[in-house]
């Protein structure tokens, strides 16, 4: 085949016009990246906040049925032996776990029905119900106080459909004086853990009230909201 400076400079636009579109499309797909990542994202948050919910509204409903079959109370966020010293978790009560909530490693619960967005995890790399969900304590009576346990009864609730049961949490237990701790942080240390609330989707926690219903709250809504935490009635 004769080769024509004609032919030369048609391969070469060619091959120019070849590139031109390939870096249009690589500017096209980088545009809608942009538009699609956030879309990604927005759903992946969505799907693990509704998840969340949908799991502490069972949690809730396991108590409520618990109560009603124990005079009114609830299940004890914790119970004291006779040297006063914790002796049962509410999340490793037999009873509750198991015949309200139908798991049956009291140890170790089922990794979907944790908080989506928890991220604290045992030694062996389970995630952990005591650094996913809190159970409020605010206002149940001193602690060590051998053969006692903190409870909530139906009976005395200031406003079930006001009060904070469970929470996104760092701690198995939470009060309200642990609902400005969260810095973003999920680890266990005594700094931020201790009570916390996790406000661990994009600034927002899950939570559930006596009544059953659950919505997400961001900090301003938690930290010193005192109808929010104080569970007995005053009057």
């Amino acid at each position: 085949m004769l080769i024509t400076p004609i032919t030369l400079t048609r391969n070469k636009k060619l091959h120019a016009f070849t590139l031109v579109e390939t870096l249009v499309v690589i500017a096209i797909i980088a545009i809608l990246a942009t538009i699609l990542i956030p879309v990604i994202q927005s759903v992946r948050r969505n799907a693990a906040v509704s998840r969340n919910i949908s799991n502490l509204r069972n949690l809730q409903s396991a108590n409520q049925l618990y109560a009603t079959e124990h005079s009114g109370n609830y299940v004890p966020v914790g119970s004291f032996n006779e040297k006063g010293s914790y002796g049962n978790f509410w999340h490793e009560n037999p009873s509750f776990v198991t015949e309200y909530l139908g798991f049956t490693d009291v140890n170790q619960w089922p990794e979907e029905f944790l908080s989506p967005w928890a991220s604290i995890r045992s030694s062996d790399g389970q995630l952990l119900i005591e650094r996913s969900y809190g159970y409020n304590y605010t206002g149940l009576g001193a602690y060590g106080i051998p053969g006692t346990s903190r409870n909530a009864n139906m009976m005395t609730l200031a406003n079930p459909s006001k009060t904070l049961a469970f929470a996104d949490a760092l701690d198995w237990q939470i009060q309200i004086y642990g609902a400005d701790r969260y810095n973003g942080v999920e680890e266990v240390n005594n700094n931020n853990t201790n009570s916390a609330i996790a406000y661990r989707y994009n600034g927002y926690a899950g939570v559930v009230y006596f009544d059953g219903h659950a919505e997400m709250l961001n900090r301003e809504q938690v930290v010193d909201n005192q109808e929010l935490w104080n569970i007995r009635s005053t009057n």
